[in-house]
């Protein structure tokens, strides 16, 4: 069996296992491969610590010129909100095909922009869906679907960036980064 069908097998007997539901739904700007397609171009291969077995992760770091993307637990945001720091914060699941349109596009977007987005990996986390969603929406009252992304200022919910209506593509995003002055100079 090839390691592409491994993966995918294995990432639905994970989802079937943890009882995963689906994303909210966002709006889309369309490209010209799906949004799985792209996030599994361009993610980077992992282990699974479990069972030795190789698998696709969204999220993984992702170092670049300009920018960069930080996978992190949610322990690790918390400490990062008490310390008072401004950072930027997005919460996806694996299986989420808006979460891994974000990812693909936020790939492209770092390499050019100097912009570090710690990313939380929701199926990575030792809780509940439903108790990481109620933490999630405590700290942060506006979330209410995946991909959930936050600019923190100072350690304090600075703005929140509407995938759910706004859309997961690179326009929405930039509007956003620019409007908030993310962005590093």
């Amino acid at each position: 069996m090839s390691g592409m069908k491994k993966v995918l097998i294995l990432g639905s007997v994970i989802l079937a296992m943890c009882g995963v539901t689906s994303c909210g739904s966002a709006k889309q700007e369309t490209g010209e491969e799906t949004a799985a397609e792209t996030a599994v171009s361009e993610t980077e291969t992992g282990e699974d610590s479990e069972n030795g077995t190789e698998m696709e992760e969204i999220g993984t770091e992702e170092s670049t010129q300009s920018g960069q993307i930080i996978s992190i637990s949610m322990a690790e945001m918390e400490e990062k909100l008490n310390a008072g720091e401004t950072f930027l914060v997005s919460f996806v699941t694996i299986e989420c095909p808006y979460c891994q349109e974000f990812h693909s596009m936020l790939v492209d977007y770092v390499e050019t922009h100097a912009v570090t987005m710690y990313q939380v990996i929701l199926d990575y986390e030792e809780t509940s869906e439903e108790e990481n969603r109620a933490r999630i929406a405590e700290l942060f009252p506006e979330f209410n679907t995946v991909p959930g992304v936050f600019y923190v200022v100072d350690g304090e919910d600075g703005s929140y960036l509407d995938t759910y209506h706004l859309g997961v593509g690179e326009t929405a995003f930039d509007d956003w980064v620019q409007e908030n002055e993310i962005e590093a100079k």
